[in-house]
């Protein structure tokens, strides 16, 4: 099972697969929605994959604030103490308020 799941919007997912390679290079285990098999139940994986998780890190964006994949994943993390909000283009309109430090990737660029 993954160290991290990835939450992103399906709008983000260049950046996305960025940051699922730069953590894969650091050792960590990353599941993203990309690596659903094809004919496999997409919510059954979702399912499966997120309580697995050590972390749940949401990418915030303009897109993904809107969603509510990305806010339902991101809250279960928080419900589960194991949420790592980061920040990959400024969206302070919509994001969850959840309390806790986001980490600014959009300034890193």
């Amino acid at each position: 099972m993954a160290d991290i799941f990835l939450s992103y919007s399906q709008e983000d997912q260049a950046k996305a697969a960025s940051v699922a390679a730069a953590l894969a290079r650091e050792g960590w285990v990353v599941f993203w929605d990309r690596e659903i098999p094809v004919g496999k139940s997409w919510d059954q994986v979702i399912d499966d994959q997120l309580p697995a998780a050590k972390a749940i890190t949401a990418l915030w964006s303009r897109a993904s604030v809107k969603s509510r994949w990305v806010r339902t994943e991101a809250h279960y993390g928080l419900d589960k103490e194991k949420v790592v909000p980061a920040m990959i283009e400024q969206a302070r309109r919509g994001r969850p308020r959840f309390h806790r430090q986001v980490f600014e990737m959009s300034r890193q660029e």
